[in-house]
């Protein structure tokens, strides 16, 4: 595992503690060693200005922030308690103000960064204020273990996925000057979510896509491998669906794709899109273009 930026290189730095060792690139020395859990790294994320990094343990309950400079702790969240999850992937949104994490349960959580100034003042203004001051009082009197349980900030705004357990990818960014965010899983389909910054909540999907990857079976064939039956929404609200059976797609020897008959990869991946119904990413701009 390994998380860069302009300036910096983060990697685990035990393989028994979840301790991240900073890399200087730009002097080529070694940084500061955080200590960023008891357990070992699950997942690691640079923000924008390389100077935040996330983490998550192999525990995935508790997802730390902490300072790339100095090593100081800014922020710290609970993704739940009722069960212990493995961190996938974790993100940060351009401004910093949010941070993502999907793991192989089916929520994929957003936290909002809040400093305490701004925190104080928000809860002072609301009920919340008050049962968070009435938690903080009595998590005073209780172990250490059960108070860091009250005092952690809960998620901003969730996406359910449709299946727990499948590996994700995640990512953010600002487009049509909304947050949003993009759900890549294994299944090769790519979500993507609007992000309400102002009130959170269950996240909205707004389309998706359905992507093909290409490998090589026994048989010396190249395998255009299906998903099940998804919809997906695009920019003209057009309502797409398939209905495929997973692996049950056409085949093309890699031997022989020199010859006439044979099609290309562009080609395959395009026949496949059209079989099935289903929108592919939008192409990326050409010479002429620019």
């Amino acid at each position: 595992m390994l998380v860069t930026d302009s300036d910096g290189t983060a990697y685990p730095g035990s393989t028994i503690t979840g301790e991240v060792q900073m890399f200087d690139t730009n002097n080529l020395k070694p940084g500061i060693i955080i200590s960023a859990h008891e357990s070992t790294l699950a997942a690691m994320a640079f923000d924008m200005t390389g100077t935040r990094i996330a983490t998550a343990s192999n525990k995935g309950t508790v997802i730390r922030i902490h300072s790339a400079i100095d090593g100081s702790r800014l922020f710290e969240f609970r993704r739940g308690v009722r069960r212990v999850a493995t961190i996938y992937s974790l993100s940060f949104s351009p401004d910093s103000m949010f941070l993502a994490a999907s793991s192989n349960t089916e929520t994929i959580h957003i936290f909002r960064l809040i400093y305490q100034k701004e925190k104080s003042s928000e809860e002072t203004s609301s009920w919340a204020g008050t049962f968070s001051r009435l938690l903080g009082d009595v998590a005073y009197y209780l172990p250490k273990q059960t108070s860091e349980v009250f005092t952690q900030d809960r998620a901003f705004a969730t996406v359910h996925l449709q299946s727990a357990g499948m590996k994700t990818a995640i990512a953010m960014n600002i487009f049509d000057k909304t947050l949003k965010l993009f759900v890549a899983g294994y299944d090769g389909v790519v979500y993507i979510y609007e992000v309400n910054t102002n009130e959170g909540g269950e996240c909205k999907q707004i389309s998706q896509y359905l992507l093909f990857n290409f490998s090589q079976n026994s048989n010396n064939q190249q395998t255009v491998i299906a998903n099940d039956r998804r919809n997906s929404l695009d920019e003209s609200r057009q309502i797409y669906s398939s209905n495929v059976s997973r692996n049950e797609s056409n085949t093309v020897s890699l031997s022989s794709k020199l010859t006439n008959e044979k099609k290309s990869d562009d080609q395959l991946y395009n026949t496949a899109l059209q079989e099935q119904n289903f929108p592919g990413l939008p192409s990326p701009p050409t010479g002429d273009d620019e």
